[in-house]
């Protein structure tokens, strides 16, 4: 009869449980640091930096967190592309350096992003030179998908949970969106009252009509950051007059006379007595 060495049953016994131990002391610290940088991140955007800034950081924190070669934020411009807005590259190719024009059509994480609403991931089908791997999930706002924040690394390095853990950064670049939505209607709307109690001042001042809508045109194109504004006068039916003209290029110059197609922007406001 032979007896089993239980000796060795003992020793695979103790791996397995040093085994277990190291793991949970890993997926502890892989926790931890997550947190660690989501706290820093929060922090950062509380400090009401400038989106690109936040953009920045965001980049930097995924980027190490994952050991990503790369990281992004990408704004999607509509026409199939985007721009980089903030990044960090610990890779010799900086492929997607801020300022960066990326074309959403690649078929690539950003990509499936654009077209499906949804994170996604992309792994290189041939050991292509120089090929990642990628995840990116979606950055909404107000309903809607603004952008996507992108890693890339090795092929087959990054974690199956990185989508769910992405995300939580996600919702920070959020905030920092919303904060500066927000910052941007006040001036404007602060812009917008300060032009309104110019031309108040210049009317009490005595300052003529003609002189006035010069202002006024002026101060719309600056505010709206446009190339042209105008103000035209309805004559009669189908004819119109250009009173005033604002901006760096003036299309029509002012005292033209000409004949309104109803069908056109002009036509319609004038016929319906609004905008």
């Amino acid at each position: 009869m032979h007896c089993p060495d239980v000796a060795a049953f003992a020793f695979v016994g103790v791996t397995d449980d040093v085994t277990a131990q190291v793991a949970a002391e890993a997926e502890a610290r892989r926790l931890r640091a997550k947190q660690d940088a989501i706290q820093r991140v929060a922090e950062f955007v509380a400090g009401r930096p400038e989106l690109t800034a936040v953009a920045s950081f965001v980049s930097r924190e995924v980027a190490q967190l994952f050991d990503a070669t790369d990281s992004a934020v990408v704004r999607f411009d509509g026409g199939g592309l985007g721009s980089v807005i903030g990044s960090c590259s610990r890779s010799s190719a900086a492929a997607m350096a801020v300022g960066t024009s990326i074309d959403l059509g690649r078929g690539d994480a950003l990509s499936l992003v654009h077209d499906t609403d949804e994170p996604a991931r992309f792994e290189p089908t041939a050991a292509v030179p120089g090929s990642t791997s990628q995840v990116a999930v979606p950055v909404h706002v107000i309903g809607h998908v603004w952008g996507a924040l992108v890693i890339a690394a090795q092929p087959g390095s990054i974690a199956a949970t990185a989508e769910v853990r992405l995300a939580r950064f996600a919702e920070l670049v959020v905030l920092a969106i919303a904060e500066t939505m927000a910052r941007e209607a006040l001036e404007h709307r602060i812009a917008q009252q300060r032009a309104v109690n110019d031309l108040c001042t210049h009317a009490l001042g005595g300052c003529g009509v003609e002189a006035l809508f010069g202002l006024a045109t002026r101060q719309l194109a600056e505010m709206l950051d446009v190339e042209a504004t105008s103000i035209v006068e309805l004559l009669e039916p189908g004819e119109a007059v250009v009173r005033a003209v604002g901006g760096a290029v003036a299309t029509v110059p002012r005292g033209s006379r000409y004949t309104v197609a109803p069908d056109t922007m002009v036509g319609i406001a004038l016929a319906g007595g609004g905008s």
